[in-house]
């Protein structure tokens, strides 16, 4: 359950209109679903999905699935601008994919609500700074709110802030250390990526680094570094080279995933490090580094 509070300015609105405002992560059609079913009290009565509210009203909101708070937030570093969380595989960051599973950005903004930091009317809402694919797992980070989503997101894109990764790849690369160039040209009616040598009209740069770690059998578990942040870089990046990631079935070895019984992509965003630099908004940042020791590949051991 959410207890909202009406706001100024809301005087004569109809909860429906209200309800959907104060809560973004859900849909219209969901709010009508909750009213529907009796789901929200206005000052303790249940009330009609057209009935007017005012400035004071306390509603309680009985939420599905999509923001109950099962499961927890893993929350690795929060500040009153900024909150990054471990995000668990088969969660998707903002999509709904009908599902019935609750997305990353839900959560947070469950916990933002029930922790009194949700002022929709000031802008105080959660913002996704950057997303992970639904099968990849670690550090994602969400602004608190839109001024800090606009100067992460831009430091993002001046490689001001460098994301690293662990990865279990299939076989080992030739060199044990290298940095790999290419261009990623999508193809959005499959879904998916290839990286071509050279450039073309619909392909962009990418840069990847990487590192191996250790290698064990036909195992290899290195350290790549994401330098430019494209869909699905790093997977098919590493895929090119003759490595797929462990348990991606898009770009992978399927033969290999299945005798490793992987059910998802070994591929973790593990540490977070800012170059924001002296003089801005964003200067407490600089020289930091947040990262998360707690990686989830239960089915190979390296």
């Amino acid at each position: 359950m959410v207890r909202l509070e009406i706001p100024a300015g809301q005087d004569g609105k109809s909860l429906l209109s209200c309800v959907t405002q104060m809560l973004p992560g859900l849909k219209t059609g969901d709010v009508k679903k909750i009213l529907k079913k009796g789901d929200v009290k206005v000052n303790g009565v249940r009330t009609k999905i057209d009935a007017a509210v005012s400035q004071g009203d306390v509603v309680e909101v009985y939420l599905p699935l999509k923001i109950a708070p099962y499961p927890k937030l893993d929350i690795v570093y929060e500040d009153p601008n900024l909150l990054v969380v471990n995000k668990q595989p088969g969660m998707s960051v903002v999509e709904d994919r009908d599902d019935g599973k609750p997305t990353l950005f839900s959560l947070v903004l469950k916990y933002m609500i029930e922790n009194n930091l949700y002022f929709k009317e000031t802008g105080d809402v959660p913002f996704a700074c950057h997303r992970l694919d639904h099968n990849t797992g670690g550090l994602t980070m969400f602004a608190k709110n839109a001024a800090y989503f606009d100067l992460i997101t831009q430091a993002l894109s001046q490689r001001r802030i460098a994301k690293f990764y662990r990865t279990i790849v299939v076989g080992r690369p030739q060199k044990d250390e290298d940095e790999l160039h290419g261009y990623l040209e999508k193809d959005s009616g499959a879904a998916r990526v290839r990286v071509i040598s050279r450039h073309t009209k619909s392909a962009l740069p990418i840069v990847t680094r990487y590192k191996v770690i250790k290698s064990s059998g036909d195992l290899s578990l290195l350290e790549v570094e994401l330098v430019t942040g494209r869909t699905h870089q790093i997977r098919a990046h590493l895929a090119s080279i003759g490595t797929p990631v462990l348990g991606d079935d898009k770009y992978g070895d399927r033969r290999a995933n299945k005798r490793s019984g992987a059910r998802y992509q070994a591929l973790w965003a593990t540490r977070l490090q800012f170059f924001t630099g002296p003089n801005n908004l964003l200067s407490y940042l600089d020289g930091m580094v947040i990262e998360t020791d707690k990686i989830n590949f239960p089915y190979v051991n390296l």
